[in-house]
């Protein structure tokens, strides 16, 4: 069975970082990702991608729900 390899963030997790206080393009910049990851629907991340993503985030979060260690 043929597996998705790719991982998506859309516009909506954009919107949810903004309201969460954080500036989102400087987190992907900090992750090493485009600018326009967030807007490219096209584009998916590979699971490194994705875990360098979620590594800053982990980082940079000061509110409980983001605070997820990995």
């Amino acid at each position: 069975m043929a597996r998705n390899r790719t991982f998506s963030l859309n516009l909506r997790w954009r919107a949810l970082l903004k309201d969460a206080g954080m500036e989102p393009e400087h987190l992907l910049r900090q992750a090493g990702l485009p600018d326009d990851t967030f807007s490219d629907i096209n584009r998916g991340l590979t699971t490194d991608e994705y875990l360098r993503f979620w590594r800053v985030l982990e980082k940079k979060a000061t509110i409980r729900p983001f605070l997820c260690p990995l």
